[in-house]
């Protein structure tokens, strides 16, 4: 995996900026090919500041070797912390009844630390208070 030199003083608080940092001269396509986007213009919107979706959050996770929550934040995404455990067994069966879960992401959930999960379900929430505004 390529590691990024993060020591040139530029900001990377941003998801946008951390990218262009990380892709330094290093073209778009050959970025994006590594990470195991399909296309290359979904790393380049993401440089332009587009938000994130959930499955390229978790690519960008997996290729950077940096948390879920870490990007999230930096691409301006407001977690919504569960108050404990019940809590986020709760809404994870209210995302489970919006949206049908796969064994592999139940799979995926249960590998995850709390707060990956929160990061998570806090993004699959606001996609469908986003699909109810349509």
């Amino acid at each position: 995996m390529y590691q990024a030199d993060m020591s040139q003083g530029q900001s990377e608080h941003t998801l946008a900026g951390f990218l262009k940092r990380w892709r330094g001269q290093r073209s778009i396509s050959e970025v994006a090919r590594e990470a195991g986007f399909s296309v290359h213009s979904i790393w380049s919107k993401l440089e332009r500041g587009q938000p994130p979706s959930l499955e390229t959050l978790i690519l960008l996770s997996q290729y950077t070797g940096r948390d879920i929550e870490d990007l999230a934040e930096k691409a301006g995404m407001r977690v919504q912390r569960s108050a404990s455990d019940p809590d986020r067994a709760a809404r994870i069966a209210a995302m489970e009844q919006a949206i049908p879960l796969t064994a592999a992401v139940i799979d995926l959930l249960g590998e995850l630390s709390p707060s990956e999960v929160d990061t998570l379900l806090t993004i699959a929430e606001g996609l469908k208070r986003g699909r109810k505004d349509e």
